[in-house]
């Protein structure tokens, strides 16, 4: 989306790629991007021709809430849970925000979590907490009673 600033310049026609108009256009969005950056041309004159420096120990650990997220849906495919990605997400980011649980917390045949075919009342407690005091709608429920049902069936096989 354009901020205006070239607007006069396009006001012709533009066609093909020999066109100055265009081609001055280009320059200034070009420029207005490298400024909102923190670049300017003279950086960039600076730095054609040098190799970037590549910092080898500079490696920031990820952020131990993404390691679980990512963790739940890695175990949510290997239980052959049937959601698309997005949904697997969803779910995984409400069961990483859950406090002291885990992946490893579904590995049994019996899932501790759901009770005469339902969630216990404890675990969806839990969750709506998790989810920041609001309940958890009915469709979020059943996504992970299906979760703690494929985990109990793998754990099982």
């Amino acid at each position: 989306m354009r901020d205006g600033s070239d607007a006069a310049v396009l006001n012709g026609p533009v066609v093909g790629a020999d066109n100055p108009d265009q081609n001055v256009a280009q320059q200034r969005a070009r420029d207005a991007a490298k400024q909102r950056d923190g670049f300017s041309a003279a950086e960039e004159r600076e730095e054609v021709g040098h190799e970037p420096q590549v910092i080898e120990d500079g490696d920031e650990p990820l952020p131990p809430q993404l390691l679980l997220m990512t963790s739940w849906v890695a175990s949510m495919r290997a239980w052959g849970v049937p959601f698309p990605s997005r949904t697997m997400r969803r779910v995984a980011a409400l069961l990483s925000r859950c406090p002291d649980l885990d992946p490893a917390c579904f590995s049994f045949a019996d899932c501790p979590f759901v009770v005469d075919g339902s969630l216990h009342a404890d675990f969806v407690s839990d969750m709506t907490r998790a989810n920041g005091g609001v309940a958890v709608s009915g469709a979020r429920r059943r996504f992970v009673h299906t979760v703690c049902v494929c985990a109990s069936k793998f754990s099982s096989a």
